[in-house]
């Protein structure tokens, strides 16, 4: 057992302790962990991978160069949702549909509630949506439930839309057309326009097409899954001090972010 290859880190950053998770080629596994530390997360990530490693009689310097893959989570993502602390997203849509995302799910308004609040209105409450509408275009483009491109999209309004989105100060942009999970090419046409806008005008953020996170239906679900995929990301800013943190304690690395 002690022969076989490590191959697999798993990271999870808390808000309290960071949690590894490294899997050999035979199966077997171990687990650490160690103190978060806000300030410099790879010291975290380094104590715990020692604490795990240590199970093995092994160390940092042996393991990490010879991992396949290592892939960075947890619930440091989710903190960012529930503290309103995410990315500015923008988000492309169908013209006419641009308050879908502001008007939420019924269920959101009264989850939780006792029964009394939930039958009168006027006790519900939405929270403010992780969107706000300064920061919502929509485009001209309609495709039927079968599947069918029935209006093609206006390509200038979509560059219009992405100088828009940039100048209100979107970070990352995402894209929900309706039916896309029908017919993803008006969806991946207006994605290769935003990228190319982006480029053109010289910023670097990502772009998050509903039908390469979510392909599914049901609209608002499929919406609101990729705007909380962009909202809840890592900054680009945040990544590269990451990645340049774990390379200073030679620990080079090779991070996948979920």
């Amino acid at each position: 057992m002690k022969d076989a290859r490590v191959q697999v880190m798993g990271i999870d950053a808390g808000g309290t302790m960071t949690d590894t998770f490294f899997v050999k080629e035979n199966g077997s596994f171990v687990v650490g962990k160690a103190q978060s530390n806000p300030e410099d997360e790879s010291l975290a990530i380094y104590n715990s991978s020692q604490d795990a490693l240590s199970h093995w009689q092994s160390d940092v310097s042996k393991v990490y160069p010879e991992l396949v893959t290592c892939v960075y989570s947890g619930t440091a993502m989710l903190n960012r949702v529930v503290q309103r602390r995410g990315m500015e997203v923008g988000l492309i849509c169908n013209k006419g549909f641009e308050q879908m995302h502001s008007m939420g799910r019924a269920l959101q308004s009264y989850l939780g509630y006792a029964l009394e609040e939930r039958l009168h209105i006027n006790t519900h409450k939405y929270d403010d949506p992780l969107i706000p509408l300064k920061r919502i275009r929509g485009v001209t483009e309609r495709t039927d439930v079968k599947g069918q491109v029935v209006i093609p999209v206006r390509q200038e309004e979509v560059k219009v839309a992405v100088k828009e989105l940039l100048e209100a100060g979107a970070k990352a942009i995402v894209i929900c057309l309706l039916q896309s999970h029908k017919n993803a090419e008006s969806e991946r046409i207006v994605r290769d326009i935003a990228l190319k806008e982006i480029e053109k005008l010289g910023k670097n953020i990502p772009v998050f097409a509903s039908v390469d996170y979510y392909p599914q239906r049901k609209e608002s679900h499929r919406m609101n899954t990729t705007i909380l995929e962009a909202y809840a990301r890592l900054s680009q800013a945040d990544k590269p001090s990451l990645k340049s943190a774990t390379d200073s304690k030679s620990m080079a690395l090779n991070l996948i972010f979920v």
